[in-house]
């Protein structure tokens, strides 16, 4: 019989829990006499396991009511317990998933990882976390985060892990959202910094630590953004945008580690915490010098393009009144024989027209205007002949020449290259007057795409010709006014200041671009560009002074000048032609329609307003196809002759001319042979 338990009370009214033992007392023969009971006060046990039954039910309801996953699991996997937030989550009942490895919601590749996990816990390591990925009960892969903790057996090894996980999916979505926007801006190439309220830098960008000269993001952190600023209190607005709640645009001069200073465009943000008050500001700036500097090139640019209409409306003009007096000076001169009284004057004024005629093409030349006489040339031979000539008379220069011998052809105008080279001698001639050294480089270039240097310096192959001279050099302000007509730093009488204008002009409307390297006391050097020819070009018949050729068929001669008009007839009828006048294209185009049979040659004017030479040209070859037309003009717009050349243009003559080559070119004209003057 067993030991029953029951309670008592006892004599002072205290209820108590009693375990009872029975004997009974007597022998076989005399049987049993008496039974003896001893009673064992078990109170404070009985209690004891009451208090234990009610916290272990306690905790249950604890643990079952924990959002938290909760399980227990024996070293080899299997899972002894689990909670109703575990059975929701991944969709299973305790039937379904107590008994069996706690790791079959887990994706392969992460299996691994909980392997070795389980083998870090220990009893010498008790607990342990770990993040991986599970299958929740949609099948859809979530990040979990556990807290594992051994439970050891009396004999001290590992009976059970108990592990609480949670959920941290949308944990871990926002650190890789914040790691990604992390890794943009420190790999973004726009400098970018976060400040803290007082504008003490906590972060910096690789690009903002390139662009103000830093090695190591400590040598900036803690330092006030300001103080990278040449004006510290220009963060000011800044400041005051962000109390407002907003953010700031604008440009500030910044200081690089070196001490050098450059232009900065900026652009703040404020960074919010929770609560939605500011914590922090983030700036992102732009270097703005290669922007600045394409700015005062373009306005540079707009002001040589300006200056260049300018110079060519004036070379224009200017050509019209020289073409006047070279036309009746040669009239006059063929009825002068060399002891008539007035014969010396009238060559030297032919002389003196030549030397404005010079004039006008330095003009024209920065005005990118006049007709070229392009050739396949070796820069090389025109070098040294510009050089030989040069140097002859200029015995106090040391000259130098370092050519490639195997440079590139271009395609140029002979004469006008030699104008560009003999410029550059002249000029470093002038900037040492006491003597010096003149060393001229030529060499074969290939531009990159990235070489942004002027906007005429387009990718290709180059011929790059180098003038240095030991001279005096020039500071930066005179730089940038070289190339200007008219622009000069000689005393009144020693220079037009049409020397480097006319080498920009006539550089450019070659293709190519002159750069100037300078340094007042240091000398200068000029760096001449020609694009390489890709083909061969035939080159032009030279002017010849081959006489007067006369005729007898009839002229119409168009230009808005009355003065070219009297010259040009009293011309034309000294060399035998009938001649009818055009003040203007419309009535030239309304004499031609009339008398379109009889008329042989029409000697038209480029530039006329109202009705330009190329309008009236196209409107004299819808009426008559076959009607010869010769272009004559002080000044013409590029392309505009090549152009109506291409289209059936007989020729073109520049103003002034004399009276021999245009009676020639007039004869051939009429001969139907095509030649350009």
């Amino acid at each position: 019989m067993g030991e029953p338990e029951a309670p008592f009370v006892r004599r002072d009214g205290k209820e108590i829990f009693c375990r009872v033992s029975v004997s009974r007392i007597g022998d076989r023969l005399e049987g049993m006499k008496r039974i003896v009971c001893a009673f064992e006060d078990i109170t404070h046990s009985r209690l004891a396991e009451e208090e234990l039954r009610q916290s272990e039910e306690r905790y249950r309801a604890i643990v079952e009511e924990q959002i938290e996953l909760v399980s227990r699991w024996r070293p080899d996997r299997t899972l002894t317990f689990v909670n109703d937030s575990y059975c929701q989550f991944f969709g299973k009942t305790r039937t379904e998933v107590l008994g069996k490895p706690f790791d079959i919601n887990f994706p392969e590749e992460d299996l691994g990882k909980m392997k070795e996990h389980i083998t870090r816990l220990t009893p010498q390591n008790p607990f342990a976390s770990i993040e991986h990925r599970v299958y929740d009960a949609n099948g859809t892969i979530r990040w979990t985060q556990w807290s594992d903790r051994v439970i050891m057996d009396r004999d001290g090894t590992v009976a059970e892990i108990q592990s609480v996980g949670r959920d941290i999916t949308e944990q871990k979505r926002i650190q890789e959202e914040l790691q990604i926007k992390e890794n943009a801006i420190k790999s973004s190439i726009t400098p970018i910094v976060i400040t803290d309220l007082d504008m003490k830098i906590t972060y910096a960008n690789d690009a903002f630590l390139k662009l103000w000269g830093y090695e190591e993001f400590d040598d900036v952190i803690g330092t006030g953004i300001r103080d990278h600023w040449v004006d510290s209190a220009a963060g000011d607005p800044v400041i005051e945008q962000m109390k407002n709640d907003e953010g700031w645009v604008g440009e500030l001069v910044a200081r690089k580690k070196n001490g050098a200073i450059f232009d900065a465009s900026v652009t703040t943000s404020v960074v919010k915490g929770q609560d939605g008050s500011p914590i922090a500001v983030m700036a992102s700036f732009v270097d703005m010098t290669e922007k600045k500097q394409s700015e005062k090139t373009m306005r540079q640019l707009q002001k040589m393009e300006a200056i260049g209409t300018l110079a060519g409306g004036i070379a224009h003009d200017f050509n019209n009144i020289l073409m006047g007096l070279q036309g009746h000076a040669a009239l006059m001169l063929l009825d002068v024989t060399e002891d008539h009284p007035f014969y010396d004057h009238l060559k030297r004024q032919e002389a003196i027209i030549a030397s404005g005629a010079r004039l006008s093409r330095q003009l024209l030349g920065f005005a990118r205007g006049g007709k070229y006489e392009v050739a396949l040339v070796n820069l090389n031979d025109i070098i040294l002949k510009s050089l030989d000539m040069f140097g002859r008379t200029k015995k106090e220069i040391s000259i130098h020449d370092d050519l490639d011998p195997y440079i590139w052809k271009v395609e140029a105008d002979q004469g006008q290259i030699e104008q560009v080279l003999l410029n550059l001698f002249v000029n470093a001639w002038q900037a040492m007057p006491g003597g010096g050294r003149i060393t001229v480089t030529a060499r074969n270039d290939i531009i990159r795409e990235e070489f942004q240097a002027t906007p005429w310096a387009k990718r290709g192959k180059y011929v790059k010709i180098s003038v240095s001279d030991t001279g005096t050099g020039m500071d930066e302000e005179t730089q940038k006014r070289i190339f200007e007509p008219f622009f000069t730093t000689k005393e009144r009488g020693h220079g037009t200041g049409l020397g480097l204008a006319s080498v920009y002009g006539i550089l450019k409307n070659h293709g190519g671009f002159i750069l100037v390297d300078s340094e007042s006391g240091k000398g200068s050097t000029f760096t001449v560009y020609l694009p390489a020819s890709t083909g061969e070009v035939k080159r032009d018949n030279d002017d010849e002074e081959l006489g007067i050729a006369r005729g007898m068929e009839t002229v119409l001669i168009v230009d808005d000048e009355e003065m070219i008009l009297d010259v040009g007839t009293a011309m034309l009828e000294e060399l035998g032609y009938t001649v009818i006048r055009a003040g203007s294209g419309r009535e030239a185009l309304a004499i031609f329609e009339e008398d379109r049979e009889n008329i042989d040659l029409v000697i038209l004017d480029m530039i006329m307003p109202g009705m330009g030479g190329k309008e009236v040209f196209e409107r004299l070859k819808d009426i008559r196809e076959d009607v010869k037309i010769l272009l004559a003009s002080g000044y013409s717009n590029k392309g505009d002759p090549e152009e109506l050349l291409e289209k059936g243009c007989e020729g073109f003559i520049q103003k002034p001319f004399t009276l021999g080559p245009f009676s020639h070119i007039v004869r051939e004209i009429l001969d139907s042979t095509k030649t350009e003057w």
